[in-house]
């Protein structure tokens, strides 16, 4: 069984007093952002909410309870989701957090079909948490149990391809921080703006542009987190000139407006990893 006194330290990515980051096995890390363990008993306050910032990506969440475990699938996220902040009272969970664009690898369906949902892992997969099931009770350590969560992974992946136009926009549009306009992306990729946002919604779950613009918003918190002392010239420095722009957008993306996010930052949970 998995524990949080057994982590392997060449597994550790970081940790805080509520979650556990792990590394995937290499051919894994260009699809995985990590795995996230998190331990019943970790401090906080039952009953809580936490706001969830939308990270353009899915994950696979797995229950550990006493008696069985439970999969979920969460899609593509473009939107903030509150949840019940539980971590001082649920049983061992463990999230399998995927890059952006990545999750139609493994969850091989229209990825549009899933953008902002949370399902029962078994609308998509009925053989993957008894698989996981089984890899929890013959793992007898931590460092077990995440082997073989990655030989699994690994399987299912196998000769699964996304097409060349997605890769390179996701790739595109990262590089430049979101700032580069879809026509352009559309003119590098060889299609047109509109063929372009139905290949992302198919693998992503979104257009190419409400990508970027979680992409922007992201990568903006993340600048906040390391410093930056002007929320305005933050926003400048990602492209938005234009003040109510970049008010609209932070809001419809986060679910509050910059000031009241800056005021209230332990109700919300933004990814470390991902941007």
């Amino acid at each position: 069984m998995i524990s949080p006194n057994d982590i392997p330290s060449h597994l550790l990515m970081g940790r805080t007093d509520t979650h556990i980051y792990l590394r995937p096995h290499p051919a894994l890390r260009g699809l995985i952002a990590h795995y996230t363990l998190i331990f019943p008993g970790s401090p906080g306050q039952a009953g809580e909410s936490l706001t969830l910032i939308p990270d353009a990506s899915g994950c696979l969440i797995f229950i550990l309870r006493p008696d069985r475990v439970e999969g979920l699938i969460w899609g593509a996220t473009t939107q903030a989701a509150v949840v019940h902040n539980d971590f001082a009272t649920c049983p061992p969970r463990v999230f399998v957090e995927f890059l952006p664009g990545t999750l139609s690898l493994f969850a091989h369906l229209p990825q549009e079909e899933l953008s902002d949902r949370r399902l029962p892992l078994s609308a998509v997969s009925a053989a993957l948490t008894p698989e996981v099931a089984r890899i929890a009770e013959e793992s007898s350590s931590t460092g077990a149990f995440i082997a073989g969560l990655d030989a699994l992974l690994l399987k299912i992946i196998e000769g699964r391809e996304r097409p060349a136009a997605v890769l390179h926009g996701l790739k595109r549009l990262r590089e430049t921080d979101g700032m580069l306009s879809i026509s352009a992306l559309a003119q590098e990729t060889g299609y047109s703006a509109r063929h372009l946002s139905r290949l992302f919604g198919e693998y992503v779950g979104m257009s190419a542009k409400t990508f970027a613009r979680v992409l922007r918003v992201n990568l903006i918190l993340s600048r906040m987190r390391e410093g930056a002392d002007s929320l305005t010239l933050t926003a400048q420095e990602a492209g938005f000139y234009d003040q109510s722009h970049f008010i609209r957008d932070f809001s419809r993306i986060c679910g509050a407006a910059p000031t009241d996010y800056l005021q209230n930052l332990s109700d919300f949970y933004n990814e470390t990893f991902k941007f």
